[in-house]
């Protein structure tokens, strides 16, 4: 048998193999998309369980309705500058508008920046940025983490996201939702978003 035919077989083994290897390589990452995404959930009811006991062991946390419809009521008016300062591992110290500072994990800093971005729908004589829909918010996360993401996995995000501004002691009703399930940070458009050149 002629070397080149010996050769010639040999690398198209190796091509098989190599492509092999890259159809088990997609499947792995769907599953570990898919992994990510029931961690997501769980955390999420997790947290909705241990913050729904109150120092008196009631599963309901207490709250002030008033207090609830002034803070969504301020939240209307936006806030005027955000300014996200992120470090190495992908975390941020955010501020807003120079008075309030919360630290946020990578994801919810991606997401926070996602939101406070002067796009998606709004009309020219909004106040505030426009909702990104979900559609929108899965595509820009899956840009920047690498990894797809469900409605399912946006919403409890959002979720989280509200949560770290209450306990950082922001307002959560920062964090708007249309009634077609868009999303957006409660940033006024001649606001300024805030981002180190060197973290973009």
């Amino acid at each position: 048998m002629r070397a080149d035919t010996l050769h010639g077989g040999g690398q198209q083994d190796l091509e098989r193999r190599i492509r092999g290897l890259e159809r088990r390589l997609r499947k792995l990452a769907v599953k570990l998309s898919q992994a990510e995404e029931l961690v997501d959930g769980v955390t999420f009811d997790l947290v909705e369980i241990q913050e729904g006991f109150s120092a008196t062991g009631s599963m309901t946390r207490p709250k002030s309705d008033a207090d609830e419809k002034v803070a969504e009521h301020l939240a209307g008016t936006g806030v005027k500058k955000v300014e996200i300062e992120r470090r190495n591992n992908g975390s941020a110290r955010v501020r807003i508008d120079e008075l309030q500072e919360l630290d946020l994990p990578p994801t919810l800093t991606d997401l926070l920046h996602i939101l406070c971005l002067d796009t998606g729908q709004s009309s020219e004589d909004e106040l505030l940025v426009g909702f990104k829909t979900a559609a929108e918010v899965r595509m820009l996360l899956a840009a920047k983490q690498g990894r797809s993401f469900s409605n399912q996995a946006v919403r409890n995000l959002v979720w989280r996201l509200r949560e770290a501004l209450r306990e950082g002691k922001c307002n959560p009703y920062l964090i708007q939702t249309s009634p077609t399930g868009g999303y957006r940070f409660a940033l006024r458009r001649k606001g300024a978003l805030v981002i180190p050149q060197s973290h973009v």
